[in-house]
């Protein structure tokens, strides 16, 4: 009887430990497993979103475009020498279509103004003289008397005030009202746009910038999950340098209050442009979302246990207390007194002598 009471409650015990071990185990699984499926989730939702801000800047970039092939009909329609004549035009045109400004460049990099505010520096002016020397159009940044611009370019042919031909016209505005129509800014947004330049130096700057171009800060504060920081950044440098999307995984370090923070980094060039599109989606909102499952997963597992073991105690109480009555039954079964008469033989013995044959 101890034997068995022993082998049940070993197994009991065995069985609980089993029971926990079990949902431990598929605890820690599921919690892998989650933060693995929020991240797939997340870099689905950051191409998503790269994607949709990538086809908004090819629509405000071909409006823009369409708006400034209007100044090239009335080049043509006019005498190319009278250059009182092209500014009036110029101006008149600039007025119905809201054009801020507009000047043309040649080969060598000479920039003559038609209308607006003057052109002070051109941020890419190689990039600007190869795609019009290539009959191209593109997009680029500058300075001008008030501050950044950005600046689209056409490629046209016609004589300038210095003798040099033109390669292209220069159609420029300023920066912010284009990064403001490209919601590039929005404050209620989980992913920060960067539009950087292939050196890594800033184009379009947010309450994400930090520092005075992207290396620098990815180097400072981000810690790349499954490579260093110098393998990162190179795989980095050579993206940009070739022209290739770049995606990568890391521990974000908050210079002022030094949190750290889980992020996703996507880039990808941005066509008719020396620029890059870098995407940012920070996991403040997923941790929070992990940290809820992993917390109401924890207690589920822990109610599930509890139930196990109560059930199990259940058990053991009940077949415990039924053992109990058997052998306190069986003590006093033991104990009754025997009243049989002494040495009197049993029926069956006296029945045999009884059989027994007689002697011969």
């Amino acid at each position: 009887m101890h034997t068995t009471r022993k082998i049940l409650v070993a197994g009991s015990i065995l069985i609980f430990l089993l029971t926990g071990l079990v949902f431990f185990c598929l605890d820690y699984y599921m919690s892998v497993q989650t933060e693995t499926d929020i991240r797939r989730v997340a870099s689905v939702h950051l191409e998503g979103m790269m994607n949709e801000e990538l086809n908004r800047f090819e629509v405000v970039k071909d409006i823009f475009f369409r708006r400034n092939h209007g100044l090239i009909d009335i080049f043509n329609h006019l005498d190319v020498y009278d250059r009182a004549e092209i500014q009036r035009k110029v101006a008149e045109y600039s007025f119905s279509q809201s054009l801020p400004s507009c000047s043309i460049i040649s080969s060598s990099g000479h920039i003559e103004h038609l209308f607006g505010t003057n052109v002070k520096k051109l941020n890419d002016p190689e990039f600007v003289i190869d795609r019009l020397q290539n009959l191209q159009r593109g997009v680029t940044a500058g300075k001008d008397e008030f501050g950044s611009i950005v600046v689209l370019c056409l490629p046209y042919f016609m004589p300038m005030e210095n003798g040099e031909h033109s390669i292209g016209i220069l159609c420029y505005g300023p920066l912010e009202v284009f990064s403001r129509t490209l919601n590039l800014t929005g404050e209620k947004t989980l992913v920060y746009y960067h539009i950087i330049r292939r050196d890594s130096s800033y184009v379009v700057e947010n309450k994400d910038t930090y520092g005075e171009n992207y290396f620098k800060k990815f180097l400072s504060f981000s810690t790349p999950v499954d490579k260093t920081p110098e393998a990162a950044m190179e795989e980095l440098r050579l993206a940009l340098k070739e022209g290739k999307p770049f995606q990568c995984h890391t521990i974000y370090t908050y210079p002022n209050t030094h949190l750290t923070q889980r992020r996703t980094v996507h880039a990808v060039p941005m066509p008719e442009s020396n620029w890059y599109l870098l995407c940012v989606i920070p996991y403040g909102e997923l941790d929070a979302m992990i940290e809820y499952m992993g917390s109401s997963r924890a207690i589920g597992t822990l109610i599930s246990v509890g139930v196990i073991a109560l059930g199990i105690l259940v058990f053991l109480f009940v077949h415990l207390r039924a053992s109990n009555r058997d052998g306190q039954w069986g003590e006093q079964v033991l104990k009754l007194p025997d009243r049989r008469p002494p040495n009197r033989p049993c029926k069956l013995s006296v029945r045999k002598r009884r059989l027994k044959k007689p002697n011969i």
